[in-house]
């Protein structure tokens, strides 16, 4: 199965991570929150998000783009990971990708 990741700005990710139990309340179980905290660099959430996703395949749903989130996730696609990347995170397309 394939992974949702939610990977923004602190404390954003947690809380869509926490707006996706509204809708989904079953599924909440299955997105994983990366909140990024301002002193963190693009390397810094590749490597807690190479941690993370080991050899798994995910949908990372990004805040900005070109944002410190999104460009560690772009450096993580770029060395081979098996992620797909969406930005521009929003409720709908959250739900969405839940259902």
């Amino acid at each position: 199965m394939t992974r949702l990741m939610l990977v923004a700005h602190a404390p954003l990710a947690s809380a869509f991570r926490s707006v996706a139990g509204h809708l989904v309340p079953d599924g909440v179980d299955r997105v994983e929150a990366f909140d990024v905290t301002p002193d963190e660099s693009p390397e810094d959430v590749e490597r807690r998000l190479r941690y993370a996703l080991g050899n798994d395949e995910a949908l990372v749903l990004c805040d900005v783009p070109g944002a410190t989130p999104f460009n560690g996730v772009c450096r993580l696609a770029r060395a081979g990971a098996k992620v797909r990347i969406v930005a521009g995170l929003n409720v709908p397309m959250m739900w969405r990708a839940l259902w």
